[in-house]
């Protein structure tokens, strides 16, 4: 099957996948970028062309161009304007350019108009949260998703959508843990590891509650897409596991001090989420920089290091 990828050179087992870099090449190097003190290529992130400012004769005389970042317009002029937005949005810049006259087959686009929209066209997406209480022992998030597994179909209007998720938290328990296999190794020759996981009857039944909730919250917005009715995701679908090298105060419950210093290893100090100790029911980022803070402040102490 044809496929914009290529085997690497000295890597046969590598597979490079095509992008703007491959595609450029060596033209891609900042060496070539300049020719006698002339600028001859750039690419511009988030840079929109909005539109063409065309004479009554027919010349172009500047692109006008979105920076989209800072918020700015600015005009770009040159001897050759070549543009390659896609099917849809090619003809877009064109139509709002006025080459309607010029190029009469862009007039279907006008037969139906876009419908009136029912919200601000910079109206942000939703991102509210609730956070974890006494009463309702659960993260709730209401948003649009950033993540694959809420892709929405492209026959649907995104802007009436939105996500609910529910996660809670898990206590800590020895038995929920992960073990190394000295026979099988992964792709990269390290040893493969085996989760083991159960939720005991508590955690059981607070996910019962925690879904029920969910779904009495969802039927006071509206109603569920095709197959995106209320489910329970895969462990590990959180993507952020916790407490797989615990910090803690000995070596007899935990992996490291509060520091991160591994236990018995001098030079070591361990971060990341497995570092955290304690259940918890929100995005452990935050939590993870605290503790890499508190090492790295150490780290700084003992190696006297002044700045």
């Amino acid at each position: 099957m044809p496929l914009a990828c290529k085997r690497k050179q000295g890597n046969k087992e590598y597979v490079e996948w095509s992008c703007t870099a491959t595609i450029l090449g060596e033209l891609s190097s900042p060496e070539y970028f300049y020719k006698d003190g002339e600028r001859l290529f750039d690419i511009r992130p988030n840079t929109q062309c909005d539109r063409l400012e065309v004479d009554a004769q027919g010349q172009i005389q500047f692109a006008v161009i979105d920076d989209l970042e800072n918020n700015k317009e600015y005009y770009i002029k040159a001897k050759k304007y070549v543009i390659c937005a896609g099917a849809v949005l090619t003809p877009g810049i064109l139509y709002k350019s006025g080459l309607k006259g010029k190029l009469p087959a862009l007039t279907h686009t006008t037969d139906h108009e876009d419908d009136p929209l029912p919200f601000p066209f910079n109206d942000p997406d939703p991102q509210v949260y609730f956070p974890l209480s006494e009463k309702y022992p659960w993260h709730t998030q209401v948003h649009r998703d950033a993540f694959g597994y809420g892709e929405v179909l492209s026959n649907i209007d995104q802007r009436l959508v939105v996500d609910l998720r529910w996660f809670g938290y898990m206590k800590p328990d020895y038995d929920n843990c992960v073990t190394f296999s000295n026979k099988t190794k992964d792709q990269f020759g390290m040893p493969q590891p085996i989760f083991n996981f159960i939720l005991d009857e508590e955690a059981e039944e607070r996910c019962k509650r925690m879904i029920t909730d969910m779904i009495d919250v969802a039927r006071k917005i509206g109603g569920f897409l095709p197959g995106a009715e209320p489910k329970y995701l895969a462990p590990g679908s959180a993507l952020h596991i916790c407490g797989t090298y615990r910090a803690g105060s000995t070596s007899a419950d935990s992996v490291v001090n509060k520091n991160g210093k591994a236990w018995g290893v001098d030079d070591l100090v361990l971060g990341g989420c497995g570092v955290i100790p304690t259940q918890n029911a929100c995005n452990p980022t935050l939590t993870a920089a605290c503790f890499a803070l508190a090492a790295a402040d150490k780290i700084i102490v003992e190696l006297h290091v002044d700045q």
